[in-house]
Order: C-alpha cells, then structure tokens, then sequence
C-alpha cells in the first residue's frame, strides 16, 4: 500500500491492530499503536474498542488492559460515550480481575446519568456492579431500567441482576425477581442453574433441589452447567450415591460431563473421606496444564489436609510437575494451611516464598490469611503480628482475625499488646476504628484477655480503663466479661 503511493488511514491500522492482537500479538499491537501516535493518526473510540475486544478473548492480555485504559486517558477517549466500548471495556476488566479499573468505569458512567442506554448495556452495569459486590447500585440500575423507563428486561439482563443478587446470598430476592419476570422473558436453563448455585450457596440443597425438580418439569434444554449444579447439591454433602446417579439421568439426556463435573465427583469423595476414590477420578484426566485440572487437585489437596492423609498431601506435592499442575494462590493457600497443622510452619513460610517466584504469582490476601493462622496455631505470636500488619496494609483483616491474634496475645502473656490490639479494634486510641460497624470481637477473646489482665495483676489498671473507654464508644460488652472483670485475681 505504502510502496503505491498510499498511506494507511485509522481504518487500516485498525485492522492490523486487531489481527495482531486476537492472535495473541500483544506486541506488534503495541507497535501499530505507537506507529499511530507518531504519525499524528486519530485513535479513536474504535481503535480502543478493537483492541479491548481482542484482548478480552486472550487469556494473557490481563496486563495489556491497564495499558488500554492509559490510553483512553492520553486520549482523552470518554469511555461512557459510545455503547459498544463501555460494553467492551466493562467485559474485558472482568475478564482479567481488573476490578479497581472496573469501579472507576462504573463511577464515571453513574456520573453520566440520563444516558439512554439498551438493555444489553444495562445488563453489563449490572453484571459489572455485581462482581464489585455493590448490590445496592444494581438494584438502582434494575428500577431505572424496568421502572424509570418502563422496559421490558432480556432474558440476558434479568440473569445478571439474578446473579448478582445469589452471589451476594440474596436468594430470596432473586427467586421473587425471577418469580415476577418469568412470564415476561424467555426462560431459559441458565436462569434456573444460577438459582441452584445460589441455593447452593448458602446451604439450602433442599430449595436447590426444588429448583431442579421445576427446571425438569419445564422440559428445557439440558446442559453441563445445570448438571454440576446440581450434582454439586449433592457432592457438598457427601452423598455420592445421588451424584451417582444425576451422571446417569446425564448420559441419558446426552450431556457430556467436563472436568468440572469430575472436579465436583472428587469433591464429593473428599466430603465422605474417600481421598483413594478422589484420586481415582484425578488420575484419569487428561495430564495438561489445564485450569480444571488445578481444581480438582486443589480439591483434593484440601481433602487430605482436612482428614489428615498427610502421605497423601506429600505425595501430590512431589508429583505436582508430574501432573502438569501450575499453583495458584488457593492452591499455596491449601499448602501453607497443611504445613501449619503438621506444626511446620519454617515450611509454611518456605512455601510462601518459594511458589509464587517460580510461577510467577503474588502471594494474596487470602493466602497470607492462611498463613497468619498458622502462626497462630503454633503460638508464634511475633510471626502473627508481622502478617497481621501486612493484611492490615492490605485492608484484609476482620473480627475474626483481631480476635484470633488478641486471644493468642492473651494466653502467651503479651497482655500489652492485646490491649492495644482492641484499642485498634475499636478505634479507641488514636485511628480510624479497623473493625466495620457491623462487626465486634468474640466475647471469648475478651474473656481470655481479662483472665490474663488479671493474673497480671493488671485489671485495675489496664483492664477495666479500657472496658471503660468500649462503654462509652457504646460497644457492646458481655456479661461474662464484666463479671470477670470484677472477681479481682483470676486463677492460672
């Protein structure tokens, strides 16, 4: 073209960016868009969109969507002004757990209310405000949609709002959602599976149940998601007669189990305690580095740790290259949780170290969870308090946690640094109370702290100052625990 005489416009390098990038070219996408900017091509909206489009179906590109964001912005590209890119945009930040990037998306759109938006658009809002756990923003998009502007939700968009609300374990008003809609829209299969796995959820296998009896009764169309929804009714509960034969009733309705179904077959082994069945179903899986094939080893990892077949754990451990398994953070997690029962916890922390630098992964929140409750477990108090400081940086710690490492404090005598850890708790001192408003600590971790106060010798002087100080925050204070606050000495 250019040895003719002509010179590419946007729509050619368009075309060139989205060729290299669906092919997973992420480079010479990057090239093509470097090349634009310095000849002084216009990027457009339709330049992002194509590169979003094709990087959202490449499962490496989650590092190149921070880099299409930055060019929106250097652009000077407004996201919300054209459908196909929100869509686009809002896809592929859930596709890659971009989901700080997700929210900023999500705020700048409820900046641009009194958009006339389609019903396909509003079901990615909502579907994108779900994954951030913002029920109470879907629901404001589900009234504008069906009550503000009086349309008629797609089969589509009433699955998102669905969704959200069951991953959020508001099943009831999911099922009344789906109760009052569902002679208006198209049912389909995908809307009954997303009720199972809500009731599933929250560990209602009976209304799961029900919902399969419904499905059944309409005579839809089967397939594999449905199936491991319900199968995984019966597999949480150990009861692999039934899981049995619901794969049967799926051969019969000539649906083909995935590594999914055989990922929730193990699991209902390693309920039962079964591990030897569970490795049965593992070791007859294709050996490929496949993302199922680390759920079922994961599954069956935990299983072991659960019901202590240690010789077992150490078996997939050492086996694990054998197997084609790449570890993510929940399989580190499950690994650093076993070392912390079998009182290793130098392995533990090995583990941690050595794993995420071999694949190539950063140790998360839910990770160091696990290993802060190792520490825990063996009594090294100092390693608990190092990673409780780290999750606290992260902004993941809770009730649960304060209280854990307050009663470790307690009954290794650190009765100062107990203290201090409530005052924190509570934003007694000077700070920001840590705790949400609708959590408070265990009254038994209280307990032990009063008990070790007064062994101490100091109750009056500590102990019940600080009781005072949660009086007058109007925290709520058992009775035990002022009951043992005025008892004076307290037994070793």
């Amino acid at each position: 073209m250019q040895k003719a005489g002509l010179q590419p416009n946007d729509v050619s390098y368009n075309c060139l960016i989205n060729l290299a990038a669906s092919s997973g070219d992420c480079q010479t996408a990057w090239t093509t868009i470097q090349t634009m900017e310095s000849k002084g091509i216009r990027i457009d909206h339709y330049t992002v969109s194509t590169l979003l489009k094709a990087l959202k179906q490449n499962p490496k590109g989650k590092n190149d969507i921070s880099k299409v964001l930055d060019l929106l912005d250097r652009h000077g590209i407004d996201v919300c002004c054209e459908e196909v890119l929100l869509n686009t945009a809002l896809d592929a930040c859930m596709k890659h757990g971009e989901h700080q990037r997700l929210a900023g998306l999500l705020d700048k759109m409820k900046a641009r209310s009194g958009m006339q938006l389609a019903p396909h658009t509003y079901a990615s809002l909502i579907k994108a405000t779900g994954t951030i756990k913002n029920l109470t923003r879907c629901r404001e998009l589900w009234r504008e949609m069906t009550e503000d502007r009086g349309m008629t939700p797609s089969d589509v968009a009433l699955g998102c709002m669905m969704d959200a609300l069951v991953c959020n374990k508001a099943v009831s008003e999911g099922v009344a959602l789906f109760r009052k809609w569902q002679n208006s829209v198209t049912l389909n299969t995908v809307l009954y599976s997303t009720l199972i796995k809500g009731f599933n959820n929250i560990g209602d296998a009976k209304g799961a149940i029900e919902m399969w009896i419904e499905l059944r009764t309409k005579k839809l169309p089967m397939n594999t998601t449905v199936y491991n929804a319900v199968i995984d009714v019966h597999a949480r509960a150990g009861a692999t007669s039934e899981v049995s034969a619901l794969m049967k009733l799926m051969a019969a309705d000539g649906v083909q189990p995935d590594n999914i179904t055989q990922s929730i077959i193990a699991k209902g082994f390693c309920v039962k305690g079964d591990l030897d069945s569970a490795m049965t179903v593992f070791r007859n899986l294709l050996v490929k580095p496949l993302s199922n094939n680390v759920i079922i080893y994961n599954t069956i990892l935990d299983g072991c740790v659960r019901h202590n077949r240690m010789e077992l754990a150490d078996e997939m451990l050492s086996k694990m290259e054998e197997y084609c398994i790449i570890p993510s953070n929940f399989t580190l997690g499950i690994i650093v949780k076993m070392w912390g029962r079998r009182r290793k916890l130098q392995e533990a922390f090995a583990a941690l170290e050595a794993i995420p630098k071999k694949y190539g992964f950063k140790p998360n929140g839910p990770v160091k969870t696990c290993l802060f409750f190792a520490c825990i477990r063996n009594d090294a108090t100092d390693c608990a308090v190092e990673v409780f400081r780290e999750l606290r940086a992260m902004n993941y710690v809770d009730a649960k946690m304060f209280s854990a490492l307050i009663s470790n404090c307690a009954r290794v005598g650190h009765s100062e640094r107990a203290v201090a850890l409530v005052e924190e708790a509570y934003g007694l001192a000077k700070g920001k109370r840590a705790l949400a408003r609708n959590e408070d600590l265990d009254s038994m971790c209280m307990e032990h702290l009063i008990k070790c106060l007064s062994r101490q010798g100091q109750l009056d002087v500590v102990g019940k100052p600080m009781l005072k100080k949660m009086e007058s925050a109007r925290i709520s204070i058992s009775k035990q625990v002022w009951a043992l606050s005025m008892q004076g000495q307290v037994s070793p």
